[in-house]
């Protein structure tokens, strides 16, 4: 009777070390794809909050308002923004917007002085860690 497979010392050799390379191989494969909790970010999944304030509501013509956008999570300030835009409008739409300033602390500014009396809405425009809040207020400029 003739064996199924003939190995000679040489082959089983050669057959060994190629089992051997295949099961590190997998091993480093497996290691490598595996999860560890504490090398990936922490992602929070409270949203962003943002306090729109401006130093007046009402003020004249040519007058400059310093606008402050104050961003937090859950009561942590939020200093890294991706984005932080003032968007001055009037009532009927037409606006512009401006790139703030972060100061730091999670606060981010915008001075802006108005050329024509009427009133306008300003809203902040914040993207911050995977969230956007857009809060408004709205500021009367008198002749």
């Amino acid at each position: 009777m003739k064996p199924f497979l003939k190995l000679n010392g040489s082959n089983l050799y050669r057959q060994r070390i190629s089992m051997g390379f295949i099961i590190i191989t997998l091993c480093i494969l497996i290691s490598g794809c595996s999860s560890d909790a504490s090398s990936e970010p922490v992602v929070l999944m409270e949203p962003i909050e943002v306090k729109l304030s401006a130093s007046s509501e009402e003020i004249n013509l040519n007058e400059t308002v310093h606008m402050e956008a104050v961003v937090t999570q859950q009561a942590d300030v939020v200093d890294d923004a991706d984005e932080v835009m003032f968007e001055i409008a009037t009532l009927d739409g037409v606006g512009m917007q401006f790139e703030a300033t972060n100061q730091g602390e999670g606060v981010y500014v915008f001075d802006y002085q108005f050329k024509a009396a009427g009133k306008y809405k300003v809203t902040s425009h914040v993207s911050a860690r995977g969230f956007h809040s857009m809060p408004s207020v709205q500021i009367v400029v008198k002749e």
